[in-house]
């Protein structure tokens, strides 16, 4: 089907897109940083542990609070910071390209 190898063109296209490729390249960075990775497994365990004094019906304000702490840490760390910024330029784009392979088909009417 041609639509298929269009979709498939489409694809490669986004791949070597330059705002694709600095995403993919911080997403990189990222993964290599260990201060970074134990950072981000320290929040997951918050979490976790968050989740269980909810669950428990415990008393979820210390939990809470070191989640909170350890979401300030990561929302404020210079890479995720980039990545962030770099994931709304390439979904911007990935929305703008949704909307033009859709605009005008309304199979819902």
């Amino acid at each position: 089907m041609e639509e298929v190898e269009l979709a498939y063109k489409i694809n490669e296209l986004i791949k070597k897109h330059k705002e694709y490729i600095r995403l993919k390249k911080i997403e990189d960075k990222m993964n290599k940083d260990n201060n970074l990775q134990v950072l981000l497994s320290s929040y997951q365990d918050a979490q976790k542990e968050y989740n269980k004094a909810i669950e428990d019906k415990q008393d979820k304000r210390d939990a809470q609070k070191r989640l909170a702490d350890i979401k300030f840490e990561v929302d404020t760390n210079k890479i995720v910071i980039k990545y962030n910024k770099q994931y709304k330029k390439v979904n911007a784009l990935l929305e703008q390209l949704k909307s033009k392979i859709l605009e005008g088909i309304n199979i819902w009417e």
